[in-house]
């Protein structure tokens, strides 16, 4: 299972670190991230990102799926 947030924004700028874009993410939890800007880094993590996204050990799953089995082991 993969944890960790990888923000990509515009292949220019990315996040690392535990922030859920959220409220409680945003305002109440503390919550690590580092900002890269680093074109070099940028380009490795895009590239993980793809390895990781295109990986067929990682199923597919729609996004309500995912809730649902949040739900069950709750």
């Amino acid at each position: 299972m993969i944890h960790s947030k990888i923000y990509l924004v515009d292949h220019e700028i990315a996040y690392l670190g535990s922030l859920n874009f959220i409220y409680n993410g945003a305002h109440k939890n503390y919550e690590t991230r580092i900002r890269i800007a680093d074109r070099k880094a940028i380009k490795e993590l895009n590239s993980e990102f793809d390895t990781l996204f295109d990986n067929e050990n990682y199923l597919e799953k729609e996004l309500s799926e995912w809730g649902g089995n949040c739900m069950k082991s709750a």
